[in-house]
């Protein structure tokens, strides 16, 4: 189903949509500066500014699924290693057969050797005339030089022998010379070109599908979604928030394998549905997604979406609060991911917005579990050794709670940690409406 447009923002000043938290109180009644991250703060305006993420992030607040999907370190999303290409993969029926898609493959690749053979066989007799014409040219390049004795001399040679022979090919393709290229393949096995490029599409397909199915089991694992679930809340970013769109669809006929039907369609507006043409059975549909410009680069946030959704529920609460904190003048401060203020204002509450792979093994989330937590007990003791009081210090988290519930009651125990004179909760994609709550009720 294409989005219907949604109705234009309305911009609203800076100073009523932030209630940015500029100060912190001492005890001694004194006050210090915060600085905050602009960077962040600018993420916020542009959500304000966007009805599709105003809304996505209204339903990330009370919706676990959506969380669950979006919550996820930022490199879960790109199946291209270095490459900041999020990319989301889904089918209209879900793992169907791919054996005609198979069987096309291989006839395809066969085809192609076919062609390369042929075509090899075509330019065999003028080869030996190119390779001539390249050793004549040498010859003349390497005559012209004086003779040479040093071996820095002969270390100059190479390098001219080098820049000449370097200087032939980009003058083989010039204008004039990819043009007597061109003639040349297209005069011996012009016939070829077009059945060689159609194999390699056909072999693209299969390649295609495997790909997609591959980083659909990545995508499933790193959220700890069902497919059933997954794919509801794919749909839901796609339609009901018009923030994916199909970047390609691959289409096949999963009943006919003596004669494949198969097809790429290219940014269509919806996954084509399509009947075969030769069985009139439905045909599978497996579509390629990006995200829009404004999801795409939220998501590639420092803290992904969750460090957003967690800033946009402080800024929702109604709080003075701040994002990406230092507090000015003390020398040992690190950065908090955010501080608000508590219903004392002589208090604050420190959050920490904390996102793994969740693919790792069980035990690496418990260690990082435990690293979130000494890192917000640091934040404690730094704020409580220049005399700010901290009365709650949160941790937000995008491993469920299955892992990390019982591991935090553990670590929550010893002695480090229930010695400190504040409230330290763990939130999870389960749990964040309680998070949500607190702060409003606070």
């Amino acid at each position: 189903m294409a989005c219907r447009p949604h109705p234009r923002a309305v911009k609203i000043d800076d100073h009523d949509l932030m209630n940015i938290l500029e100060t912190v109180t001492l005890r001694d009644g004194s006050k210090r500066k915060l600085k905050c991250d602009s960077d962040q703060l600018n993420s916020l305006k542009t959500i304000q500014s966007v009805p599709e993420l105003t809304q996505l992030f209204d339903a990330v607040a009370t919706e676990e699924d959506i969380r669950k999907f979006l919550w996820r370190h930022r490199h879960d999303y790109m199946p291209f290693k270095g490459v900041v290409l999020p990319i989301f993969y889904d089918e209209s029926m879900p793992f169907r057969d791919h054996d005609p898609l198979a069987y096309e493959a291989s006839k395809s690749d066969a085809e192609l050797r076919v062609h390369v053979y042929d075509a090899l066989n075509r330019f065999l007799p003028i080869l030996p005339d190119i390779l001539a014409g390249f050793e004549e040219q040498f010859q003349e390049t390497t005559a012209k030089l004086p003779s040479l004795e040093t071996e820095r001399e002969e270390e100059i040679r190479t390098e001219i022998v080098t820049r000449e022979v370097t200087n032939r090919i980009i003058q083989m393709y010039s204008e004039d010379g990819l043009r007597k290229v061109v003639n040349t393949i297209t005069s011996r096995a012009g016939d070829l070109v077009v059945p060689a490029l159609a194999s390699i599409f056909s072999i693209w397909k299969y390649g295609a599908l495997q790909f997609g199915r591959k980083h659909l089991e990545n995508l499933l694992v790193s959220s700890r979604q069902s497919y059933e679930e997954y794919h509801r809340t794919l749909k839901q970013l796609a339609d009901r928030f018009c923030l994916l769109s199909p970047a390609t669809s691959l289409v096949w006929c999963t009943q006919c394998r003596k004669h494949p039907q198969s097809y790429f369609a290219v940014a269509s507006q919806d996954p084509p549905v399509s009947t075969c043409p030769v069985c009139k059975s439905e045909m599978a549909v497996g579509t390629f997604y990006y995200p829009k410009s404004p999801l795409a680069k939220l998501l590639d946030a420092r803290d992904g979406l969750l460090g957003t959704t967690v800033h946009w529920s402080l800024r929702e609460s109604g709080r003075s609060w701040a994002p990406g904190v230092y507090v000015e003048g003390l020398a040992d401060d690190t950065e908090k991911d955010a501080v608000f203020q508590m219903e004392d204002e002589n208090e604050i509450g420190i959050v920490e917005s904390k996102v793994h792979h969740l693919d790792s093994p069980g035990r690496t989330l418990e260690s990082q579990i435990r690293e979130d937590l000494n890192q917000l007990s640091n934040h404690w003791r730094t704020y409580d050794k220049a005399d700010i009081h901290v009365s709650s210090a949160y941790l937000v988290t995008n491993i469920p709670q299955c892992v990390g519930a019982s591991v935090v009651d553990n670590i929550l125990s010893l002695k480090e940690f229930s010695e400190i004179p504040c409230d330290i909760e763990v939130f999870y994609p389960e749990t964040f409406e309680d998070f949500r709550d607190i702060i409003s009720e606070e």
